[in-house]
C-alpha cells in the first residue's frame, strides 16, 4: 500500500526593489524664452515600488546649462539659461531617475529649439528740418536694432505731426 506524509510549507514572497523608469521624450521650445519657462509637459517617471521616492537629474547634454528640472522629483523641464537657446539647435539631454535605494535608469530627452522672429527695437525720435529745405535734405539719423543676425531694416513714416503736435491738423 502507498505511504503518504503531509507537512506545512511556508512560502514567503519578499518584495525586491526595482529600478525607476523615466521615459524618453521629444520636446520643443522657442528660442530666447524667458528663464523659468516650462518646456513641454512634465517628464513621465514611474517606479514599480509604491511610495518609493524618485529623484531626477540631468546628467548629460545640457550645454551652457540651458535647462533645469523643477525640483528633483517633479519632472518639469524649465529654461535655465535663455541665451543658450540658439535657434534651430537640438539638445539631447540624459535624464536620470534614481530611487531611494540608489537604483537608477536614464533616458534621452530631445529638445528642439525653434526660431521665433522678434520685432526690431527703435527709440522714439524727434527731428526737425529747416523751412524751405530742399527735397532729399537730411533731417536726421534713425537707429534701430534687430536680434536677428543679418536682418535688413527698412523705415517708413506712418504719420506727420504739425508743430502743435495735433495729428491731422495742418495749414
Amino acid at each position: 500500500q502507498g505511504v503518504s506524509a503531509w507537512g506545512v510549507t511556508i512560502l514567503r514572497v519578499e518584495d525586491r526593489n526595482e529600478r525607476p523608469v523615466v521615459l524618453s521624450a521629444n520636446l520643443s521650445v522657442a528660442s530666447l524664452q524667458d528663464t523659468g519657462t516650462s518646456v513641454g509637459a512634465p517628464l513621465r517617471v514611474s517606479d514599480p515600488d509604491a511610495g518609493d521616492r524618485v529623484t531626477l537629474s540631468i546628467v548629460s547634454g545640457n550645454r551652457n546649462s540651458a535647462f533645469r528640472l523643477s525640483g528633483s522629483s517633479v519632472g518639469q523641464l524649465l529654461v535655465a539659461n535663455q541665451s543658450a537657446l540658439v535657434r534651430d539647435e537640438v539638445f539631447v539631454l540624459g535624464v536620470m531617475a534614481t530611487d531611494a535605494a540608489g537604483l537608477s535608469s536614464t533616458a534621452s530627452v530631445t529638445v528642439s529649439v525653434t526660431h521665433v522672429n522678434r520685432a526690431p527695437t527703435m527709440r522714439d525720435s524727434t527731428l526737425s528740418v529747416q523751412e524751405n529745405s530742399g527735397v532729399g535734405a537730411v533731417v536726421g539719423l534713425l537707429s534701430a536694432s534687430d536680434a536677428e543676425s543679418g536682418s535688413v531694416l527698412t523705415f517708413a513714416i506712418d504719420s506727420v505731426l504739425p508743430d502743435d503736435g495735433a495729428a491731422g491738423s495742418g495749414p
